[in-house]
């Protein structure tokens, strides 16, 4: 056996002990007072604990709904579907608004919370933008010298830390809520589409609702649109209009080379 082999098979057996019997022996063996399953047992507490954590820390608002319990095996469920694949637990988790949106499906008596997964995606999105390292300042004259030279086939630099979400569900309320410690008994759909962005300035993840010609304008920028393309897709709100306000409020950061 290679060493590649014993460490995917190291891995396999960590999330999953019907593989124990099959690798462990060859893995674990040596020295100790402890058999190995119970070894590899306590490492595999170890990790999914510390998944499970990392879990937590990016949707509290979640597991404050779901409860410990529902909460925890959930993150276990998705702790063996999805292992780490990266040393930063930090980066940990963005897969999980779906596929709580997938464990929601089949259960049919959480019907009432169907907006779990819109506010996962707005926590993770939270996560994210608390993460991401500070924009540079804009740089106005490289902004002109891009826009004279590419002209209507420049492309706009949007933060880097800017989340878009588009929900029926006032999830930033139920968020809001959590916060102030008086969480809703109830949510419904409201008065949406809520049409939302997440973005840090200097130490602190802010959100707030846009109007929906403004949410296209920066859907389209974050999907590579020319400014070109803008005017002819978006034509409302007109993008020389609301450009200046994009640029001072630190939305968009620049122009992409």
């Amino acid at each position: 056996m290679t060493l590649r082999d014993c460490q995917d098979a190291f891995a396999r057996a960590l999330l999953n002990p019907d593989e124990e019997a099959f690798e462990l022996p060859s893995l674990a063996g040596g020295p100790g007072d402890l058999p190995a399953e119970r070894r590899i047992g306590i490492y595999r507490a170890n990790v999914i604990g510390a998944l499970g954590r990392a879990l937590e820390a990016t949707f509290p608002v979640c597991r404050q709904i779901i409860g410990d319990r529902g909460f925890g095996s959930l993150a276990r469920a998705f702790v063996t579907a999805h292992p780490a694949v990266h040393h930063d637990l930090g980066l940990y988790g963005r897969g999980f608004p779906a596929f709580l949106a997938q464990w929601m499906t089949a259960r049919p008596g959480w019907g009432e919370y169907t907006y779990l997964t819109d506010l996962a995606r707005f926590e993770n999105l939270r996560h994210k933008a608390w993460r991401t390292a500070d924009d540079p300042a804009f740089d106005f004259g490289a902004f002109a010298t891009a826009a004279q030279h590419h002209g209507e086939a420049l492309r706009l630099q949007l933060s880097a830390g800017l989340g878009l979400l588009e929900s029926v569900h006032p999830v930033q309320i139920v968020w809001e809520r959590h916060q102030q410690g008086t969480p809703p008994s109830r949510v419904s759909a409201g008065a949406g589409p809520w049409y939302l962005i997440v973005y840090r300035r200097a130490d602190r993840v802010t959100h707030r609702t846009i109007s929906e010609g403004h949410f296209r304008v920066l859907e389209a920028i974050r999907d590579n649109a020319t400014i070109g393309e803008l005017a002819r897709d978006v034509p409302q709100p007109p993008l020389d209009q609301i450009l200046p306000e994009l640029i001072t409020s630190g939305l968009v950061t620049g122009a992409l080379r």
